[in-house]
């Protein structure tokens, strides 16, 4: 845990828990941290912690009111064009695209009185479980492929279950199109980490623009061992040789998987109905990966185009500016 005033480069990987006071928030389920804030990357300036991501997951039910909550208690957090657009108007907003409203440049208090730069979204339970289910759009599918930390703030069991399994999905459906689209049985350790951790930037229309080209290399290099201990079980799962992977000396060896039809088949269920369909068409038979490739690729790119746009309506052009200034001075300073 960060405390007020400590050098993020003190850290020797990443957070286990966010120290931010609640309080001030209505009810909502579960917080989920996640990104360089949270986790450490390469190509930072380690003297100072930057943006932390966060999300939080609030009832179906509960959206509209939850809103109208939040925005009395915390007005600042929203732009005046979203407090001019009221809460029925803003919870239309969140439900289109990748299902998420994004408060950006907020600053959260923390338990221990001291204060977080901090970008949190609201997305609802329904919406979060039909991306990690399904990779509607990936876009916080694609987030939860990589390291994250989260906190219930409720007692439902059957939730945090449900929650369990579909984070497993979505990252066992990552691996699997990481080894798909290799197009060879025998690789790298981290070239395959680097492929998994790559499936929610490739189309995105940040990159290369607002976000750092070496984004998904700097993720590897700093978070190897803890992407490799989420991987290697689902791997093995998969019926996938890591014998001769190491974690010695940073990550080396390579993996193997079975390249016949019968093991591409096994790889190919562990993706979602939806994109194994899509796929599929037009009769395309194994190997699947330039069709999947493809289809991803559409994905992401459709909904970091939704959210850019989202990004503008509810946030405001000036913050949104600000941001993707923010953001474009990471990669030049």
């Amino acid at each position: 845990m960060v405390k007020a005033g400590e050098s993020f480069g003190a850290q020797v990987s990443h957070v286990g828990e966010l120290d931010i006071d609640y309080s001030r928030f209505p009810k909502f389920q579960c917080s989920i941290g996640y990104g360089s804030g949270v986790f450490r990357q390469d190509g930072y300036d380690l003297s100072k912690r930057p943006m932390v991501d966060l999300l939080l997951v609030v009832d179906d039910e509960d959206l509209e009111a939850w809103h109208h909550e939040n925005l009395k208690s915390q007005p600042e957090h929203y732009s005046s064009f979203a407090r001019f657009l009221g809460t029925p108007r803003v919870c239309q907003l969140q439900h289109w695209g990748p299902g998420v409203f994004y408060l950006p440049e907020v600053e959260l208090a923390t338990t221990e009185g001291g204060v977080l730069n901090a970008k949190y979204g609201v997305i609802t339970w329904r919406d979060l479980l039909r991306d990690l289910e399904n990779w509607s759009s990936l876009y916080i599918a694609g987030r939860m492929q990589k390291p994250f930390v989260h906190t219930w703030h409720n007692d439902v069991v059957d939730a945090e279950d449900t929650f369990d399994a579909a984070v497993d999905q979505n990252r066992r459906a990552a691996l699997a199109s990481a080894l798909l689209s290799a197009g060879q049985e025998c690789l790298d350790v981290s070239t395959l980490l680097t492929s998994v951790v790559g499936l929610s930037y490739g189309g995105d229309i940040r990159v290369g623009l607002a976000e750092n080209p070496n984004k998904v290399r700097n993720i590897v290099n700093a978070q190897k061992n803890m992407l490799w201990d989420i991987y290697r079980p689902l791997a093995e799962d998969l019926e996938v040789d890591v014998s001769e992977a190491s974690l010695d000396e940073g990550l080396k060896g390579v993996v193997r998987f079975d390249n016949s039809r019968a093991g591409l088949q096994r790889l190919f269920t562990a993706l979602p109905e939806a994109v194994r369909r899509k796929a599929a068409e037009g009769g395309v038979k194994e190997p699947w990966g330039l069709p999947l490739r493809r289809h991803v690729q559409a994905t992401v790119r459709r909904a970091s185009m939704q959210q850019a746009v989202k990004g503008v309506l509810s946030s405001g052009f000036s913050r949104s500016l600000r941001y993707v200034l923010q953001k474009v001075a990471k990669r030049i300073l």
